[in-house]
């Protein structure tokens, strides 16, 4: 499945929104040759989340009866219902969390940069 996906999903989306804010506080801060690197490799991350975030809907929406009791037959229906809410739930917000902080994250890069770079030109 898709636990690795959730993984990087939940971990993109923490380590992108702490660093969008609290940049000025770590050692990233400093380091311009670091901050390019990781806005190119946004690009394929972002490509990969999209993507994966697509394979588990298109998952979610051709679920059949086979894979459903496979998945939670032992399971009453009532909360069947109740894990299949939560894990759409659950894996939507972080995927769709963990894409646009990635370009918030970038875009902060891109900011931080020219911040640093244009210091005291006014």
């Amino acid at each position: 499945g898709f636990l690795f996906p959730n993984v990087v999903f939940i971990v993109t989306f923490i380590t992108a929104v702490r660093y969008v804010f609290l940049l000025k506080h770590t050692l990233l801060a400093d380091l311009n040759l670091l901050k390019i690197v990781l806005i190119f490799a946004c690009i394929p991350l972002a490509f990969y989340l999209i993507q994966s975030l697509n394979l588990f809907q298109t998952f979610l929406d051709n679920l059949d009866d086979k894979t459903w009791n496979s998945m939670f037959g032992q399971l009453p229906s009532e909360k069947q219902q109740g894990i299949y809410k939560y894990m759409r739930a659950e894996m939507t917000f972080f995927g769709v969390g963990a894409i646009l902080s990635l370009f918030v994250f970038a875009i902060r890069m891109i900011i931080s940069i020219w911040r640093k770079r244009n210091r005291g030109t006014v």
